[in-house]
């Protein structure tokens, strides 16, 4: 039965079940939306076209049946399909395997991710190109770039900041990610400056790219503060 209350749906079976592991098969349609859970979204000025995820605090439930309340976490085994080729899909983690079934069918499967909360699990489905180093710490950190923008020195700036503040953080907490990469997505559309998705941030574009020859020293410094703050946010 479905309480429309608490937005739980409660199974009861008719004979006591003994200790053991089971599993439960539910079929489920998410839906798309232009505001929460999963969204699609053009951006008409750039011709940008992205699926994704924005589950915080409780959108999660949009997308697939969870217990989506911070205080559960669980391991995240995800799949995606998609039927275009020329799109990038991303997850927290990185893909385990990429199974080209035909040009119009692409499954990746991800690895299995810690043990977290549903508002930070995320995809995202769109064209990207990157620019990437990897910290002292031997984490990847990619900067993601609409396809369309061709000089991809505007990210520079990003993965500086991004490296020299994920080791500074290590360090000062002495403790590591727990991931073997850290990827910042910019997105045209945001309902902030940026989203702590575990392993997968997501920016409001203007607070992670920089143009050397328009942009401002405050701009600099808001994007570096903005990068701190979601940085800190994967280890709170």
């Amino acid at each position: 039965k479905y309480d429309n209350l608490s937005d739980i749906y409660t199974i009861q079976f008719e004979n006591i079940l003994n200790p053991d592991y089971y599993n439960i098969l539910i079929k489920f349609s998410g839906k798309i939306s232009d505001d929460d859970g999963i969204i699609k979204y053009y951006h008409k000025q750039s011709n940008r076209k992205y699926i994704y995820t924005r589950f915080e605090p409780i959108s999660a439930r949009k997308c697939y049946p969870c217990w989506d309340e911070p205080k559960y976490r669980v391991k995240y085994r995800t799949s995606i399909e998609i039927n275009d080729n020329s799109y990038l899909v991303l997850f927290n983690t990185d893909p385990e395997l990429i199974n080209n079934i035909s040009p119009n069918k692409i499954i990746y499967v991800f690895k299995e991710t810690i043990p977290m909360s549903s508002y930070v699990n995320s995809f995202i489905i769109a064209k990207y190109t990157y620019i990437e180093a990897v910290s002292k710490h031997n984490i990847r950190m990619r900067v993601y770039i609409p396809s369309d923008i061709r000089d991809i020195s505007c990210g520079d700036f990003a993965l500086e900041c991004g490296i020299k503040m994920l080791d500074f953080i290590i360090e000062y907490y002495g403790i590591s990610f727990p991931y073997n990469k850290i990827d910042f997505i910019p997105i045209n559309n945001t309902s902030a400056m940026g989203m702590e998705n575990y392993g997968l941030i997501f920016y409001d574009i203007d607070y992670l790219l920089f143009d050397v020859k328009t942009s401002t020293i405050n701009q600099r410094i808001q994007i570096a503060h903005v990068i701190a703050h979601e940085l800190v946010h994967q280890w709170f």
